[in-house]
């Protein structure tokens, strides 16, 4: 691990590593409680060529969609959410589908107060609440929404359904027809806090918090027409415990991961999964002065490393960014957060072709008015 060096121009704080070493971090802009903060999720990369995100605090206290250039330039809150029937606490990360909308969910408000799947409009600046849930088909979802080729939208909820303990749910393309797919059990994995990923045989994964035979969380599957979901790996605690980041499908069909503790250090471990034989490999435990509660969802990038973030951990206590190379199985800590520098994320990355990666932290500066930052990775 290397030491990090710090300069601050013009209001934008650059962080590098010596000469040599192997990542350059920049924060392109620094967040507040007034114009929108706390990104609890990356920023998407958009088909415009600009970044859109969401942001958990905003200038109405509820949250809000912003936007910036993958300069740093540009940055613009786009949308506040109302907190009551145009939701409150958008957590979970943006997905542009074919259509060209932003899609994303809230954990409150809607008509039930239970949260929402939304829809926003780059061309129109038009806002729109796709689906309200009302408990009995979920509530508080987490994590946002994916998108298969065709623009269906699937995704799931943290608790509600006939269980009490999460959902999988879809919406169809053009119609915006909602579907409860499946309520999840403890049996099959319960509280899932991440997204869904589209696997190699076409059938959605999940991961879920808790639940399974060993009560550490599951990574379960489902056919994307619903029907009966299978739990097809139960955590033990050894090899991970409360998943909390979802998937990562990579080239060959390996669906990689993160659990947010478990492992032998009970920081957490990278994993991969092969749904052909149902088997996990524990590619890496956390060992805190790597990083520690792995939470954001994987990144990899086009030769098929695996990149992410902690929550805490490194030499600040502030988490690390990270890469695990699968052909050579070596791990290496790319940047020590923190909190002054930007720190503290459970954003994970977002891939932008070459050596570009783009995330959120929950912490920079000193201000009481600071609430996070974007930041832009350089492999």
């Amino acid at each position: 691990m290397r030491a990090m060096s710090v300069l601050c121009l013009g209001g934008v704080l650059l962080t590098w590593s010596p000469a040599g070493a192997a990542a350059k971090f920049t924060v392109l802009q620094a967040l507040t409680t007034g114009t929108g903060g706390a990104p609890e999720n990356p920023p998407i990369l958009a088909a415009d060529g600009n970044l859109y995100g969401s942001a958990y605090t905003g200038a109405n206290g509820y949250g809000a969609i912003y936007t910036i250039h993958t300069d740093g330039t540009g940055f613009a809150v786009l949308y506040a959410l109302d907190g009551g029937a145009g939701g409150a606490g958008a957590f979970g990360q943006l997905v542009q589908a074919p259509d060209g909308l932003l899609y994303g969910t809230t954990l409150f408000g809607g008509q039930s107060g239970q949260g929402e799947v939304f829809s926003y409009d780059i061309k129109s600046g038009a806002f729109a609440v796709v689906h309200s849930f009302d408990y009995a088909d979920g509530s508080t979802p987490y994590d946002g929404v994916v998108t298969d080729a065709q623009g269906n939208l699937y995704g799931t909820t943290s608790a509600g359904g006939a269980n009490g303990v999460g959902t999988v749910f879809s919406i169809a393309a053009g119609s915006h027809k909602f579907s409860l797919l499946a309520s999840l059990s403890s049996a099959t994995g319960s509280a899932p806090f991440s997204p869904l990923a589209i696997g190699p045989d076409g059938k959605l994964y999940g991961t879920a918090t808790g639940g399974g035979k060993h009560g550490e969380g599951t990574i379960f599957r489902l056919a994307a027409n619903g029907g009966k979901v299978s739990d097809v790996h139960d955590f033990e605690g050894s090899d991970g415990a409360g998943p909390f980041s979802g998937l990562t499908p990579g080239k060959d069909g390996t669906l990689y991961g993160t659990t947010d503790s478990g492992g032998t250090n009970n920081y957490g471990v990278v994993f991969a999964f092969r749904p052909a034989g149902r088997k996990l490999t524990v590619l890496h435990l956390f060992t805190l002065s790597d990083g520690a509660g792995p939470q954001g969802k994987v990144a990899l990038d086009s030769a098929g490393n695996v990149l992410g973030t902690t929550f805490y951990g490194g030499s600040d206590n502030s988490g690390t960014i990270w890469r695990y190379a699968p052909k050579t199985k070596a791990f290496e800590v790319l940047v020590t957060l923190s909190v002054d520098g930007g720190g503290i994320t459970n954003a994970g990355l977002t891939y932008a072709g070459g050596k570009t990666f783009f995330g959120g932290v929950l912490a920079y500066g000193n201000s009481p008015a600071e609430d996070g930052a974007i930041f832009r990775l350089t492999e």
